[in-house]
């Protein structure tokens, strides 16, 4: 297993890094693990004993250490990413969902305080949709990290 250190760049340049894909794949698995929220465009990654990585964090700032070997690597390519954009599909349907019955509830409410018969009553009061939706608990994604986590020895450095 080869090990890598993921740095956040400090400040955006338009100098290309030129980095190899296992660097890349480093990048991808700390953004997606979404501690910190980095996104990959602000991360590099070399192997972690290279005069790069020397170079990297004179310049950027070390946030996590990456081992990834081939078996990882492929685990990564053909079933991990997958299963965090399907995942993602399915945050996105629940909030979806969520954001179309606000909306609905909230027309209906207006058209009850439009009308004579309701407009004194608070309809929308009787919903209590947010607390349906507190039951909906998605732990797709930390189930997916935790695992990530481990196959990949991820290590978050503190400074």
């Amino acid at each position: 297993m080869t090990k890598y250190i993921v740095s956040l760049q400090k400040t955006q340049t338009n100098a290309f890094i030129e980095q190899t894909e296992r660097e890349e794949l480093a990048c991808e698995i700390i953004a997606r693990l979404e501690i910190g929220n980095f996104h990959k465009s602000f991360l590099s990654a070399a192997i972690a004993d290279s005069a790069t990585n020397t170079w990297n964090l004179l310049r950027t700032s070390a946030i996590a250490s990456v081992e990834i070997d081939d078996s990882n690597e492929y685990q990564w390519r053909n079933e991990i990413s997958k299963l965090y954009e399907q995942e993602m599909k399915v945050q996105v349907a629940i909030e979806n969902a969520y954001n179309d019955i606000l909306n609905a509830a909230q027309e209906f409410d207006r058209t009850c305080k439009k009308s004579l018969t309701l407009r004194d009553h608070d309809i929308f009061e009787y919903f209590n949709l947010d607390k349906a939706f507190d039951q909906i608990d998605n732990t797709s994604h930390s189930e997916i990290s935790d695992l990530v986590l481990n196959l990949f020895k991820v290590k978050f450095l503190t400074a």
